[in-house]
């Protein structure tokens, strides 16, 4: 006879449906703007560059920053956030 499954195999099973079922937490940048922007991630020890082209969507860049867009400000932004570019403007969504 097989023997039955451990309560330990069955918490395993359960926490990794739940992490498959969890959406991103990712914050991203939307440029609504025809310019492009450059910008900084500071997380942590973690430090990047980059910058979003006119009329799009940065990937996922984050979980819980400070993202600075030079000539329009600095964001403390995490989880869903989406920092949203129009008219040199920012503002968080």
């Amino acid at each position: 006879m097989p023997m039955p499954p451990r309560p330990i195999v069955w918490t395993f099973a359960a926490a990794l449906s739940l992490l498959i079922a969890a959406p991103a937490l990712a914050v991203t940048i939307k440029n609504q703007d025809e310019n492009f922007y450059k910008y900084s991630i500071q997380e942590g020890e973690y430090h990047d560059e980059g910058e979003v082209a006119g009329n799009t969507t940065t990937a996922d860049l984050c979980g819980n920053c400070l993202i600075t867009i030079p000539t329009i400000g600095d964001f403390i932004v995490s989880g869903k956030q989406r920092i949203v570019i129009k008219g040199g403007k920012a503002t968080v969504q």
